[in-house]
């Protein structure tokens, strides 16, 4: 359940692992953590560094250290922390983050201009059927998310191209983890809605040069939607996502 997290990160990055999981549902309230030994060995990471994460989510109230039983899940866990914290990673990774999306633009845009050339009725059967359980989940489910990973991964699948489906995927865990986070923080919208539902059109119609157009739009709206209500942003940040505004009002 765990990831192995790189050698560079420190306590904090564990600390966000931990709220990853919580924010994924795969850690509840109550749940007991793995000993202190096998979790460090899980992480790839130090003990001394897992003790320093322990202890932050402990002043967080959400952890519970009990003596001679171990570490917990607080069964107390207010859902507001785990919603501040997960806002917070986006504040306090900003060019990260944006670099992300960036990828993503360059990538999907194309994906879908291919996918449009070369769907077959099978294609199109898996696209739309995506597109239906994304329509009908939740705005604020997690299961939504997983629904819109399954419509792009359909996208990527249709455009026949093997080194481009590699290199979605290697990105796409960590799009989704951002989604995961505005999901979870309320950054979700009905304009999403029909802007997927315009991208499936231009594929379904054959129309390259509009799906390539419709899946740039998306994700630059995305890109505005997860930074345009920040109030403080990195300088490189604020000036690409001025030029990705400027473009988007063309």
């Amino acid at each position: 359940m765990f990831r192995e997290l790189e050698k560079v990160q420190t306590s904090e990055r564990i600390v966000e692992e931990i709220i990853r999981l919580l924010s994924d549902r795969k850690l509840k309230p109550g749940d007991p953590l793995p000993p202190e030994r096998e979790l460090a060995q899980e992480l790839g990471v130090s003990r001394v560094a897992l003790r320093e994460a322990i202890t932050s989510l402990a002043l967080l109230g959400i952890v519970e250290k009990k003596w001679g039983k171990g570490n917990f899940i607080s069964r107390q866990l207010n859902s507001s922390i785990v919603e501040s914290f997960t806002k917070h990673l986006i504040i306090s990774r900003q060019l990260e983050i944006f670099e992300i999306m960036e990828a993503r633009l360059a990538l999907e845009s194309e994906i879908a201009a291919f996918a449009a050339l070369r769907r077959t009725e099978d294609d199109i059967k898996a696209i739309t059927s995506a597109l239906q359980k994304y329509l009908n989940a939740s705005r604020m489910s997690l299961k939504r998310v997983e629904y819109d990973k399954e419509l792009h991964c359909a996208i990527s699948k249709a455009a026949k191209n093997k080194m481009l489906e590699s290199l979605q995927g290697a990105i796409m865990g960590k799009v989704f983890d951002v989604i995961k986070i505005t999901t979870r923080v309320g950054i979700a919208y009905k304009d999403t809605e029909e802007e997927h539902e315009r991208i499936v059109k231009t594929i379904v119609d054959g129309d390259p040069e509009e799906a390539r157009n419709q899946m740039a739009k998306h994700i630059i709206r995305a890109i505005v939607r997860i930074f345009g209500s920040e109030k403080k942003l990195e300088d490189e940040v604020s000036e690409r996502l001025k030029i990705l505004e400027e473009k988007f009002n063309h």
